[in-house]
């Protein structure tokens, strides 16, 4: 998930190949990042924040 929200490009897609994500999947989640990599880093910040403490709660 950090990779998603901070990291890059190449960083997420790196993660992610050990799943073996189908081609959608793959083009899915680049689009995704894509999108995400537009907002302003303090939301993607606050938004990685809130993924985090309610995956551990």
């Amino acid at each position: 998930m950090e990779t998603l929200f901070l990291g890059t490009l190449s960083s997420y897609e790196s993660s992610v190949e050990p799943f073996n994500p189908d081609p959608d999947m793959k083009e899915a989640g680049i689009q995704m990042k894509k999108l995400l990599d537009t907002l302003p880093v303090g939301i993607k910040m606050n938004a990685s924040s809130l993924c985090f403490t309610s995956i551990t709660k």
